[in-house]
């Protein structure tokens, strides 16, 4: 429930003190009770500091660039390879986070700040670089960190956001915490209580670097005990079911893998990455399909030990033990081929009940939504339900298409022969029964082997598809036209002379980023290796 005053810097909104009314009954007694003026109660305001965060080691690395930058954990581990391989950055796989001595601290600050894109971290120089201590400490490997200073302009695509991810976290480990004031103002309006919070950051610290984690201000008006406050206009209920908790990241997935012993800081974005290869999981973040969930069904049921995150959990503490000397390879190899043994037999035995599960989620991501040529023909399935529209794969081309479940050819004129095309590259899955544009067919959502996912209406009037083919003969017409112009002068078809780039300028070759393209920082030119 929310009440709206009048103040001289703004009207503002408030809160009821009852976070939630699970009877309408109370709702509206509580409306009834709001009267105006509302007289501030009490002002509280309180500060807090929040802590520089420790160097990356691969999970935290890998979660922030899922969380920050959108970029999968798989995808994150491959850019910062790269960026290892060309000397731009440290060995992305460790687990330490805490930097070593021989580290050229000082060295590689003054040079990182040197950059326009870091300059914030410049006020570090006016002071003693005492950096964050993670939990853990190892020698196999440093931190994930800058090995140096690289203008990030000069590196391509999302190779520059990963190197100023990298960057910016290094120079946050040696920066202040970042202070946050936030304040509570309680307000009587009759017989109720609302409440109203603001917090704003009064001192950015770290946050003025890792510009990720900057909160944003929520301020609100300044307030005093004892103030009047008129309404503005009458207070409102927002009646809505409890909403689920969202998704887990994939980010959030690589940290809860860790915690249950599940992979390695190397294997963990792969696993991942195979959930979606094999169909378990789709979108972003990551969601059960019916074949995922059809697929740890059956485990749970029939092999549990399988089902379950300790056995694998107990492989990966075995060969830990390993590389710590506390036990030998034999004796792990003994253990593990027990385990797979007793585990296989138990899958051997319950095979054809396994299959049967399994299969049955499988078909049920194939169907898409309920065919309306035959509801219009009032055509259902011998139980009733409705003949669904699904995919299927032709026998002889190995082509798939889209048709209906009330297809027959021994039913002749009764028989629905709806069919419609489909991509025949990527991954598809249903996004609504019926598309909520045209109210038609069902939408999917198309995954390309490459490039961004694409929405999908199997009606192809639908205004989506409409708009759809506009554009794409528009980008046509202009490649077209880029074609013809590029023909008339010699040009190279982006509408400048062969060999010049638009402003008249030369075109030079395109580098390598870790040759021609790189600029370090301090320099005024570009190096070649």
């Amino acid at each position: 429930m929310f009440a709206r005053f009048q103040h001289p810097d703004g009207s503002f909104e408030a809160h009821h003190a009852t976070d939630r009314f699970w009877e309408k009954t109370e709702a509206d007694a509580a409306l009834a009770g709001t009267k105006t003026p509302g007289i501030v109660n009490e002002v509280s305001a309180k500060r807090s500091e929040r802590k520089p965060p420790a160097p990356f080691n691969t999970t935290a690395f890998t979660t922030e660039a899922s969380n920050r930058l959108g970029i999968t954990p798989k995808r994150a581990m491959q850019l910062a390879e790269d960026l290892y391989m060309d000397g731009f950055i440290s060995y992305p796989r460790t687990d330490n986070t805490v930097y070593p001595r021989s580290l050229p601290i000082g060295e590689l600050v003054a040079s990182l700040v040197r950059i326009p894109e870091f300059e914030a971290g410049a006020p570090l120089l006016n002071g003693d670089l005492t950096p964050t201590r993670g939990k853990k400490e190892t020698t196999d490997h440093p931190p994930i960190y800058p090995t140096q200073a690289v203008h990030p302009g000069a590196l391509e695509g999302p190779k520059q956001r990963v190197y100023e991810l990298v960057a910016r976290r290094f120079l946050a480990t040696f920066a202040a915490p970042m202070a946050i004031e936030s304040t509570r103002a309680d307000i009587e309006a009759g017989s109720q209580t609302y409440f109203v919070r603001g917090s704003v950051v009064t001192d950015p610290g770290f946050a003025s670097i890792y510009t990720y984690a900057r909160s944003r201000d929520e301020e609100i008006p300044k307030l005093e005990k004892g103030q009047e406050l008129a309404l503005d206009g009458d207070p409102w209920a927002v009646d809505k079911e409890t909403q689920p908790p969202p998704r887990i990241s994939q980010g959030k997935l690589v940290e809860l893998m860790e915690e249950a012993g599940l992979g390695t800081k190397a294997t963990r974005p792969d696993i991942i990455q195979k959930l979606y290869d094999r169909g378990y999981v789709h979108a972003n973040p990551p969601a059960p399909s019916a074949t995922g969930m059809a697929m740890y069904e059956a485990f749970r049921k029939f092999v549990p030990r399988i089902a379950t995150p300790e056995m694998t959990a107990e492989l990966e503490q075995d060969m830990d033990q390993i590389a710590a000397g506390k036990t030998s390879k034999d004796e792990v190899l003994r253990i593990s081929r027990e385990m797979l043994h007793s585990t296989t037999s138990d899958v051997e035995g319950q095979r054809e009940d396994l299959a049967k599960v399994i299969w049955a989620g499988m078909d049920e991501d194939r169907i898409l939504g309920p065919c309306k040529v035959c509801e219009e023909a009032g055509r259902t399935r011998e139980d009733g339900s409705p003949n669904m529209l699904r995919v299927i794969r032709a026998r002889k081309s190995g082509k798939r298409f889209v048709g209906c479940q009330g297809w027959d050819p021994e039913d002749g004129a009764d028989s629905c022969d709806q069919t419609f095309p489909l991509p025949q590259r990527g991954d598809v899955y249903r996004l609504e029964e019926r598309c909520s544009i045209c109210g038609q067919t069902p939408r999917l959502k198309v995954t390309p082997p490459r490039g961004r996912p694409w929405d999908l209406c199997l009606n192809d009037d639908c205004p989506s598809m409409q708009e759809m083919k506009r554009r794409r003969a528009e980008r046509q017409v202009a490649q077209g036209e880029r074609e013809a112009a590029a023909k008339a002068d010699g040009s190279d078809g982006s509408g400048a002379p062969a060999g010049r780039s638009g402003n008249g300028a030369k075109r030079r070759r395109k580098p390598s980023p870790s040759t021609a393209r790189t600029r370090r920082a301090g320099s005024g030119s570009r190096t070649k290796s």
